[in-house]
């Protein structure tokens, strides 16, 4: 369950707060700022005050534009995305260019497009709003761009470079006495968010309960709420279901106070799954369609979690009806349309099983098919995503030490001029050779100092770069053994997936209606182009292992350095026997005739003799 990368409020929180550095000492915009504050504690009375500054007819142009980009907040909180955009996009046309108002109104204009995920547009406006960040030297709202670069991340997968992102906002933030403990612990709670995501759940739980008490304490029950979903997932994620519950309940509480229909069915899903964990699937099921009601009413933020969690639970009650009721209404709104691979991946294996339970076994077999294919691009995706986390390291090393080296220059720089001054002193009190002479060794000592400091600042910075090669070289190896695992990840599913349609064939051998299904199943089981593929990444990972096998072994047919390839990838011989389309005594005899070729005496001496090639 991925939710923790569709949160909207907490961006836009950070840049309302941040707003009086575009005040320049208006009093007429600190006036309006102040409805922040209510924003957060009382809807209600921040549209009356936001309404009543509106009516007012005194307004500069500054404080009128931070007003209608308020209104934008207001109504992002609540959840209304197209009121919000109007507000963010009007402000951002046409407040003055290079300003910061603009900057903030650009990026909340880019929290709205994440949320719809539309990526490439929300980190387009994120660049915009850098800039002009940068050029006013403000680095609390630079360290803000940061932080919602490391969320558009998140949603991409890029949970390293997400990391990255946010540890740097975060230290920006805490080096900079102007910045506030709320905008820290916002960054703090995207950061929770993220090693959520990568599966530290105890670290993830452990930050959640350091959050919690500020957003109490700041009145913010939008973001209170939602903290506690994600905290009631953690929970969840560690086996302790009735804390996720009560964690659940606060949530409901805490977000019940707003119209926000998205988060609203968030904190009705967290509670479902609680219930479902706890063994009351009646509870869950009651919570599943309120979820699925809040849902209907609002932008679908979280359909994908929700139809997966609901499929599921029916699923593993027996209730097949409804879990085909809701796998149809998944369907026809076509709810992962726009979900990421993973998302996708679980969405055809859980529908492949509902559709077996409902007896459809051809669409069944389609969705397996279908599942394989999505399998596929995740393994592809995995690997460009560590390649691109590998890229963003390498580009990050060098910009640090270009930044070392003009450090460096400057330095130079600086001891040439007073080089310069040295010996113009030198001339002009060339009459006095005494105090020429003391000079003179005093400069020539100090050039000396300046040699040697040089020689360790490029010891320093060899040393740098070697430990820059070694990172490399570690994560390039990270992506060999990942690949290694997913292909061997691929080969079980190949091998499961061959059981699977046995089995669906001799539920429907008995009947003679069935032969177009049973041509598909036999079309699909066909191994060709599946062991082909896999032979294929086999060997792109271990590109000399046939070849040294076949040199040291020449009596070794084609077929047994196929067998000795699936034996390298730790298969058991149950799925040596599926993917390969034989019975499991026929594994046997191939693995003896192997080991006579091979003269191993011993079963250990044949893995022995795979391992070490």
């Amino acid at each position: 369950m991925k939710f923790a990368n569709k949160l909207l409020i907490l961006p836009l929180l950070l840049a309302a707060h941040l707003c009086a550095a575009q005040s320049g000492g208006d009093d007429q915009v600190k006036n309006v700022e102040k409805v922040f504050e209510l924003i957060r504690s009382d809807r209600a009375k921040a549209k009356s005050k936001l309404d009543s500054f509106r009516a007012a007819t005194d307004l500069s142009p500054t404080a009128r534009m931070t007003l209608l980009r308020f209104y934008g907040v207001y109504y992002a909180i609540n959840g209304q995305l197209d009121s919000a955009e109007h507000y963010f996009r009007y402000v951002g046309d046409h407040a003055i260019p290079n300003s910061i108002l603009r900057g903030k109104a650009l990026f909340n204009l880019s929290v709205i497009h994440k949320n719809r995920r539309q990526l490439d547009q929300a980190l387009d406006l994120l660049g915009q709003a850098l800039k002009i960040y940068e050029a006013a030297g403000d680095k609390r709202l630079v360290a803000e761009v940061y932080g919602e670069m490391a969320s558009v991340n998140k949603i991409q997968g890029y949970l390293d470079i997400s990391l990255d992102y946010l540890l740097r906002s975060i230290q920006i933030l805490e080096n900079n006495p102007g910045a506030t403990q709320y905008a820290i612990t916002i960054e703090r709670q995207k950061l929770a968010n993220t090693y959520l995501l990568t599966g530290d759940y105890e670290f993830a739980i452990k930050m959640f309960e350091q959050v919690l008490p500020s957003f109490l304490e700041q009145k913010d029950m939008a973001n209170y709420g939602l903290t506690e979903a994600s905290y009631s997932l953690a929970l969840t994620r560690t086996g302790r279901y009735e804390e996720a519950e009560k964690a659940a309940d606060r949530a409901l509480k805490a977000l019940s106070g707003y119209d926000n229909n998205d988060h609203l069915a968030l904190a009705h899903l967290q509670k479902a799954v609680a219930l479902s964990k706890l063994g009351n699937d009646t509870g869950a099921v009651q919570y599943f369609e309120k979820a699925l009601a809040f849902s209907a009413r609002g932008y679908g933020s979280f359909d994908d979690n929700l139809y997966l969690s609901y499929m599921d639970v029916l699923l593993s009650s027996g209730n097949t009806e409804e879990a085909y009721r809701i796998y149809k209404d998944a369907q026809a709104r076509d709810i992962f349309k726009n979900a990421n691979l993973g998302d996708t991946y679980n969405f055809y294996t859980v529908s492949a099983k509902v559709l077996e339970a409902k007896g459809l076994y051809k669409e069944s077999a389609g969705k397996w098919k279908e599942a394989r294919s999505v399998s596929d691009s995740l393994a592809k995706f995995n690997e460009n995503r560590i390649a691109r986390e590998l890229q963003h390291k390498y580009k990050s090393s060098v910009l640090e030490k270009e930044v070392e080296l003009g450090k460096l220059a400057e330095k130079n720089l600086r001891h040439e001029v007073e080089v310069r001054t040295l010996y113009l002193l030198v001339a002009l009190l060339s009459c006095i050779s005494l105090v020429g002479l003391v000079l003179y060794y005093r400069l020539k000592n100090r050039y000396k100092i300046q040699e040697i400091e040089k020689l360790e600042e490029s010891n320093s910075s060899r040393s740098a770069e070697n430990a820059v090669l070694q990172d490399n070289l570690r994560l390039k190896q990270q992506i060999i053994e990942q690949q290694q695992h997913e292909l061997a990840g691929n080969a079980l599913e190949m091998a499961n997936l061959n059981e699977k349609i046995e089995q669906i064939l001799e539920k429907t051998s008995s009947s003679g209606k069935m032969s177009d299904l049973t041509r598909m199943l036999n079309d699909l089981k066909s191994t060709d182009k599946n062991w082909e593929s896999l032979l294929l990444r086999f060997k792109k990972l271990n590109p000399d292992f046939m070849d040294k096998l076949q040199a040291r072994f020449p009596e070794l047919s084609q077929s047994e350095l196929e067998f000795c390839a699936l034996v390298k990838l730790n298969l058991a011989f149950r799925d040596i026997a599926n993917l390969m389309n034989i019975n499991h005594k026929s594994v046997f005899a191939k693995k003896y005739r192997i080991t006579q070729k091979l003269k191993a005496a011993e079963d250990e001496d044949f893995y022995k003799i795979i391992r070490e090639i």
